[in-house]
């Protein structure tokens, strides 16, 4: 059998491409039926692996068509998923940064945790209507832009979504880095370590406020555009 793979790779080079070894399988699969197809129409080893190759043409070209294709790929993904959610994310920020001023938003516990070694029993989110309305343009904005730019029902969801992905990521840091910082550090004072139930209840809250409930607002904000536009109907002509 001949070892289209290894010949594939040597005749395209360096691809600046992340999914090179995919497109390396792919294309000498498709060499390879085309060469079992000859061989069992009776041609030779070394004339059906030639034509097999010979399908491909320019290999340069070829090349630079992958190239072309993959730039394509990542500027439509920026129109479509990262300019949005950027869009989304620099709202729902600058909303929650003044409304926070003005205060509203959810009720920050980890202040009131460190301050006193102990969780204040406050609500999940105090005054937060406001900051969900502003969580909600930034869903829609983002799903609007996206779908403007051609992007699908999952990109759209992607764009959108952007602000609470942002969010997770800062509670994973809280979660992996900053607490078990924390708890060396009370270690090295020699200060009162909570109890688990009071770190549960503050993980719970501060993801349920930051993550789970931004989302939802995000969700139900693009909800709205995450049909396909309605295609005007050309009149239908009487005879």
């Amino acid at each position: 059998m001949r070892d289209f793979e290894k010949q594939v790779s040597e005749k395209l080079g360096r691809l600046g491409v992340h999914d090179r070894d995919e497109i390396v399988r792919e294309l000498s699969g498709h060499l390879q039926e085309r060469h079992d197809e000859l061989r069992a129409a009776g041609v030779g080893e070394d004339e059906a692996a030639t034509a097999a190759l010979a399908q491909v043409g320019d290999w340069r070209r070829l090349q630079k068509g992958i190239m072309r294709a993959k730039e394509g790929n990542m500027t439509a993904r920026a129109k479509t998923i990262l300019i949005p959610g950027a869009f989304a994310f620099f709202v729902a920020a600058l909303s929650e940064r003044i409304l926070w001023q003005l205060g509203y938003g959810p009720a920050y516990l980890y202040q009131y945790y460190v301050l006193q070694l102990r969780v204040q029993h406050l609500p999940i989110y105090a005054n937060a209507l406001p900051l969900l309305l502003c969580l909600m343009f930034a869903g829609a904005l983002a799903a609007a832009l996206s779908r403007a730019a051609g992007g699908s029902v999952r990109q759209r969801l992607m764009a959108a979504e952007t602000p609470a992905a942002c969010a997770l990521g800062l509670f994973l840091f809280v979660l992996f880095v900053s607490m078990p910082i924390e708890m060396y550090m009370r270690h090295r004072l020699s200060q009162p370590f909570p109890s688990l139930l009071s770190w549960l209840y503050l993980l719970t809250v501060f993801f349920a406020s930051s993550v789970a409930l931004p989302a939802v607002a995000l969700l139900l904000g693009a909800l709205p555009f995450m049909r396909e536009k309605r295609e005007s109907q050309s009149p239908v002509a009487v005879a």
